[in-house]
């Protein structure tokens, strides 16, 4: 039997990265900017996303927004230059997650002893018809465990890159 895990921001959070809108938003609005319309954007920011506690608060706020733009070319000027930060930051992110498990062989155990755990206690607390459904598919015989992550980041990927023939 097949069983995929879907890997989000959570992951990166877990395991100590800043992503967060939260953790973004204050440095992209303290960067200045040459464009009106993205410094317009930015104080926009400054007011409004103090409010915006996810990622999906941020997405939704900016759909709501983008009427308020005055036109499509403006708002898509916005999002890029917002991306090149993010894209930015989470890089750094990246770079620094990388170095603390290139030092200290513990933190990559600590990660890979994490997600094995979440692998394993995958079946604790499922009512008994579902347990009784698995265990007629097969689930608890060597099931093939696969990932798909939705993260903007690598983590995932590069603390199980040594293991991925044994996941």
């Amino acid at each position: 039997m097949n069983i995929t895990f879907l890997i989000g921001n959570g992951f990166d959070l877990r395991v100590g990265m800043k992503t967060r809108f939260t953790d973004m938003y204050e440095g992209y609005i303290g960067q200045k900017s040459s464009s009106e319309v993205v410094q317009k954007f930015k104080a926009m920011l400054e007011i409004d996303a103090p409010n915006y506690k996810t990622w999906g608060d941020f997405e939704m706020a900016m759909a709501e927004k983008a009427k308020e733009f005055e036109d499509e070319s403006s708002f898509i000027e916005c999002l890029r230059d917002f991306k090149v930060y993010m894209v930015s930051h989470l890089e750094k992110e990246q770079q620094l997650f990388q170095r603390r498990i290139a030092v200290g062989k513990d933190v990559r155990d600590h990660c890979i002893d994490e997600t094995t755990n979440a692998i394993e206690k995958f079946y604790v607390g499922l009512r008994p018809n579902v347990v009784n459904e698995f265990i007629r598919l097969g689930a608890q015989n060597n099931p093939k465990h696969n990932f798909i992550s939705f993260n903007y980041t690598n983590a995932f990927d590069y603390v199980l890159s040594p293991f991925a023939s044994e996941v």
